[in-house]
């Protein structure tokens, strides 16, 4: 919550001393190889580091999980989609139903329902009829127009990375510039996205240069400043194929197997979203999708320029990509001071000030180097957003004259504007409660106070500490503003809130470098609002953001750590409930998910213990062991994650993880080591829950996790 930058540069005399460095050469499972190397120099006055590092994996192959890669088998089929297809192509409103109850057809491939799904409210579903037709075709077409390049997995990564950093006298410059480059789509299910490298990758650059300095005035004052400026960005290949079909709500099926003559009351239905009153259609005209433009005060369109007969009817399902481009850039520049007249008090207060221009939306287009070559969807306001923030902060510690007893208070004030975009609701948040605003644009005042009691008891190796805090954490500009595959903004979304209270208690004992334990644990009550997630709205269905739950969250954890010359044992055990309420239906015509349901994907029990064996006799050997405990995790039905969806629960998981460690015992190698690192151990089979919806639609329910795999490196330090 509050900023406190520690790195400062070399202060007063330096000793000059030799070269250091540090090279680390690798290999492992799945073509794994990486390389990196860090220098150091200081002379008198100036210190100079750098550090460079590559890496390149061809990541776990997926062939033979379900979602993730159903085709690799050779026996991939739409079949079994058969309920993902009625609530994709539900008709969820009145009017259009309406119209659409004119074609001819109508009966023989829809029925009237009223039930609640996850696009909402439906009032009439495909049946089995038209359910097989869809089936067939989507599966035909896909069998015909894969290509094993999209549908067969691979995911190559790429990584390079180069830091350097000079400091002089209360100076430290710094620079750092990082690339990636990788398969996308790990945890998409392939029967809408295609899946290898090749097909959707994620490629991003990153560009950050800093300045730091430090001046100490006297015991009492000191100064510090930092200043940084990024570029983060998309690189020209970065792209994402989807495979167009039925299911997914890019042919729609009532233009195969409707009569282009249907005659519908007061017009034609040209498109699913265009209708041409009966007086203004052209019969010896053709209409092509385009723009939409408002003719008269009962909303009717027209298009503007002309849809082919084929389009009408419809088209084959086909593979399409797109590639994706987006940048942004931010200056920050942080001034604070530090005061302390005594060794009861010490004061920090300072200002922080940020300006950001940045691509509310991906550029995109069919070509590479969209950049150049692609555009944005329409977004209200402009596709470019110029934020400005400005912080101030104070925090004090005091100790009383009561012994062993620390009182801290701090507090800090944001303020947002966005000059360009009013309907990004302004407003002013003061311990939760939140008064709408008329500003500029932005999310206004936040106030984010803090308080920390600290009791080292007398005479006793105990610690405790009681603290409350409350944050925020403003929602993305992808979650307010991207309307790329299928998404609506939501600008007006409001920054999530949190309120914390914790208290825990530190005993330790004994000394490190002989027998030494140390014991902690803590008790801690959350509360989070105007948490972002995605529902879906629309037809076809479309993701928004949603920002009306709320959850709260109890927990507590244990940790304790246990040095015996030799050994070193440590562990920690977390327990932690959840629950969410206010989950709204994107119909407000249907009933709330639940009055209160678990946060999905969280675990209720997580272990994690660890061990390290060094023996005096042998000092070059070190061999490490760490275990990791999950209890079963859900999504989907009475969860937060996809709560209309199917029920997806994820067995418990033990995994086992081990490093052996060789430093070189002669004189002559000094420096030198050859470590082995193996990563589940048991080769346990197990999955995480799935990114986003994690609805097994578009993202995977379940992302299968890596199997039993191996590093090896060499180092040499000088």
């Amino acid at each position: 919550m509050i900023n406190i930058v520690t790195q400062a540069g070399s202060q007063g005399e330096v000793s000059a001393g030799p070269w250091r460095g540090q090279a680390d050469l690798g290999t492992g499972t799945w073509n794994t190889q990486f390389a990196d190397i860090t220098v150091s120099k200081v002379w008198p006055q100036l210190q100079f580091s750098a550090t460079a590092r590559l890496f390149q994996s061809d990541e776990m192959p997926q062939a033979g999980f379900e979602e993730t890669d159903q085709f690799s088998d050779g026996q991939w089929s739409y079949d079994g989609l058969e309920a993902q297809y009625r609530e994709r192509l539900a008709i969820t409103d009145p009017l259009l139903g309406e119209i659409l109850q004119s074609f001819s057809v109508w009966n023989e491939y829809y029925e009237e329902v009223d039930t609640c799904t996850p696009v909402g409210r439906a009032r009439w579903m495909p049946n089995d009829t038209l359910v097989a037709l869809m089936t067939q075709a989507d599966d035909a077409d896909y069998q015909n127009l894969a290509e094993p390049r999209f549908t067969q997995f691979r995911r190559a990564s790429n990584h390079a990375f180069l830091s350097s950093s000079l400091a002089f006298d209360n100076f430290r410059l710094g620079v750092n510039a990082w690339a990636l480059n990788e398969g996308s789509a790990g945890a998409y299910s392939d029967n809408l996205s295609g899946i290898n490298h090749e097909s959707s990758q994620w490629a991003v650059n990153h560009t950050l240069l800093t300045l730091q300095y430090q001046y100490q005035f006297n015991n009492t004052f000191t100064l510090r400043t930092f200043t940084r400026y990024k570029v983060q960005a998309n690189r020209p290949n970065a792209r994402e194929t989807r495979f167009q079909s039925y299911l997914s709500g890019d042919r729609n099926p009532l233009f195969l197997y409707t009569d282009p003559e249907d005659y519908i009351p007061g017009g034609y239905l040209v498109s699913e979203e265009v209708f041409v009153r009966a007086e203004d259609f052209d019969p010896d005209s053709t209409y092509v999708l385009g723009t939409l433009y408002e003719t008269s005060e009962d909303q009717t369109f027209i298009p503007d320029s002309v849809l082919s007969q084929e389009r009408l009817q419809g088209d084959e399902a086909q593979w399409q990509t797109a590639y994706l481009f987006q940048e942004a850039t931010q200056l920050r520049s942080e001034i604070s001071l530090l005061y302390s007249p005594s060794v009861n008090l010490d004061v920090i207060t300072g200002m922080e000030y940020r300006v950001t221009g940045a691509q509310a939306d991906y550029l995109t287009s069919s070509l590479p180097f969209p950049e150049s070559s692609g555009g944005t969807s329409a977004v209200a306001g402009g596709n470019l957003i110029r934020s400005r923030d400005v912080g101030l902060y104070g925090q004090a510690a005091w100790h009383p004259d009561i012994p062993g007893l620390w009182l801290t208070a701090g507090g800090r004030l944001d303020y947002n504007w966005i000059p360009n975009r009013r309907d990004t609701l302004s407003a002013f948040n003061l311990f939760g409660y939140q008064l709408e605003g008329d500003g500029p644009g932005g999310y206004g005042f936040q106030l984010s106070p803090r308080a920390v009691v600290t009791y080292q008891v007398p005479e006793l190796p105990l610690t405790v500490k009681l603290l409350f805090a409350q944050a925020f954490k403003d929602a993305t500009h992808f979650q307010k503003f991207s309307v790329t595959h299928g998404r609506v903004d939501a600008p007006g979304l409001q920054p999530e809130q949190s309120a914390n209270l914790e208290l825990t208690g530190r005993w330790q004992q004994g000394r490190a470098d002989s027998t030494f334990w140390q014991l902690e644990g803590g008790v801690y009550w959350g509360r989070y609002t105007q948490a972002p997630r995605l529902i879906s709205v629309g037809e076809p269905a479309q993701l928004r953001a949603d920002d009306n739950a709320e959850t709260q969250v109890l927990g507590g954890q244990l940790l304790g750590t246990l040095t015996l010359r030799e050994f070193s044992l440590w562990g920690n055990y977390s327990l932690t409930r959840s629950r969410t309420t206010g989950l709204a239906h994107a119909d407000p015509d249907c009933p709330p998910v639940s009055s209160s349901v678990p946060v999905g994907a969280i675990p209720l029990h997580q272990v994690n213990v660890g061990a390290r064996y060094r023996p005096l006799r042998f000092n070059w050997l070190t061999l490490s062991l760490r275990g990791n405990f999950l209890s079963r995790r859900s999504t989907g039905s009475g969860t937060t994650v996809n709560p209309y969806g199917p029920a997806v629960t994820s067995r418990p998981v033990a995994v086992f993880n081990g490093a052996l460690t060789l430093s070189s015992p002669w004189r002559a190698l000094t420096g030198a080591s050859f470590q082995v690192i193996v990563n589940n151990l048991l080769d346990t089979k197990y999955y995480h829950p799935g990114l986003g919806t994690a609805n097994g639609f578009h993202f995977a329910s379940q992302v299968p996790q890596e199997r039993a795999h191996f590093l090896v490196r060499l180092r040499y330090r000088w």
